[in-house]
């Protein structure tokens, strides 16, 4: 804590619990969302869009802004990888309160995560030569 304050165990618990379950309820809500998309009506261009810019674009911008910045060895492969990982659940969440094309927010997260799998793969064995 920044303070050296610690919350009294009756205050901690609760709140740590009331975090875990907020996760959970993002998954649930994801899952709702995918639940009611048609697969014929998924914006194939969109979906592709956002991920390559997520998951390529994103980390290469990151490694040029990293070196000019001065980073180097881990801390450089820490930041590359940071924004190399897939949307979060969170973009879902907000894109539902928002009411801005959810479908669409969910299915980009859905493949944005099936996606990461093998982004993450290259980048991680593309930053061992470095």
């Amino acid at each position: 804590s920044l303070f050296n304050i610690k919350l009294p165990y009756f205050l901690k618990e609760p709140v740590y619990n009331l975090g875990l379950s907020a996760l959970i309820l993002g998954l649930i809500q994801l899952g709702i969302v995918l639940g009611k998309t048609k697969i014929e009506f998924i914006p194939l261009k969109f979906v592709i869009v956002v991920n390559v810019l997520k998951l390529v674009i994103s980390p290469l911008v990151a490694t040029g802004l990293g070196i000019l910045l001065g980073f180097e060895g881990l801390e450089l492969k820490v930041i590359i990888l940071q924004y190399a990982m897939p949307s979060a659940l969170y973009c879902t969440i907000l894109s539902n309160f928002f009411k801005l094309i959810p479908r669409s927010v969910g299915v980009s997260v859905f493949f944005s995560t099936i996606f990461g799998f093998i982004t993450l793969y290259i980048i991680m064995e593309i930053m061992e030569l470095f």
